[in-house]
């Protein structure tokens, strides 16, 4: 039997995290190596790991590179689903953008919370609130986490409130523009486009803010949101209008 464990992430920034942070667990439980497969060719993704991450804040025994994948693989996305292959004693490649491995919180969280960002990340003002208004492509966060709803919670803070926004829609900065004076959003994020680059670097920007302020108020199903509240140890609200 293989000694390296390997899985392919897929899908975006937070999906490609939890599936490797799953498979960091996997591989320590088994007491194998691992290799991680982070393709910079999807456009949902359009960078490498070591563009975004510094390496050593992984265990010495992963690497990460482009691959490519040999074989065909196998998608694993449930708890249920990991624990069939392991028993089948597979040596394939495990394909993957979920949280599909966790037998222990603590040691998931601590893998998690170990990633490095390469960029500076500015100061964030104490008692800031995050705010994350998913969309692109998000479906379900376009249709059950409206820009209005969030405008609505947020108006529900006092009045001093800083609020630490990341987005990937112009449409939904330039409405909170309207609604709320400029010196109370921070916008980390230039680039919106998350099919380049400097977009995927901003995603990280936005997801490092997002985890240094008080609490988040997401979105509706975004890994994202999710993701960031357990990477800071901070609370989240989601906004959901039914």
């Amino acid at each position: 039997m293989s000694d390296t464990l390997t899985i392919e992430v897929l899908a975006g920034l937070a999906n490609r995290i939890r599936a490797m942070i799953s498979a960091i667990c996997l591989a320590e439980e088994l007491g194998k190596n691992l290799h991680v497969i982070w393709s910079a060719n999807d456009p949902a993704c359009m960078a490498r790991f070591d563009m975004l991450f510094d390496t050593s804040s992984l265990p010495r025994w992963v690497r990460v590179d482009m691959g490519p994948r040999e074989e065909e693989g196998v998608m694993i996305l449930t708890p249920e689903e990991m624990e069939a292959y392991i028993a089948s004693k597979s040596t394939q490649t495990i394909r993957s953008y979920a949280h599909f491995y966790q037998k222990n919180e603590k040691q998931w969280l601590k893998y998690l919370r170990a990633l490095r960002p390469l960029q500076p990340i500015p100061e964030i003002p104490e008692g800031a609130i995050g705010i994350h208004v998913r969309r692109g492509d998000h479906e379900k966060a376009k249709k059950f986490s409206p820009i209005h709803a969030f405008i609505e919670r947020m108006k529900k803070e006092p009045e001093a409130t800083i609020f630490v926004v990341a987005t990937d829609s112009k449409n939904e900065r330039r409405a909170l523009l309207e609604a709320f004076d400029s010196t109370r959003l921070i916008f980390p994020a230039n680039t919106l486009s998350r099919m380049t680059l400097k977009g995927i670097q901003d995603a990280v920007l936005d997801f490092i803010c997002l985890s240094r302020t008080t609490k988040i108020i997401g979105s509706y199903c975004s890994s994202f949101s999710e993701l960031a509240s357990m990477y800071g140890n901070i609370s989240l609200e989601i906004v959901k209008e039914d």
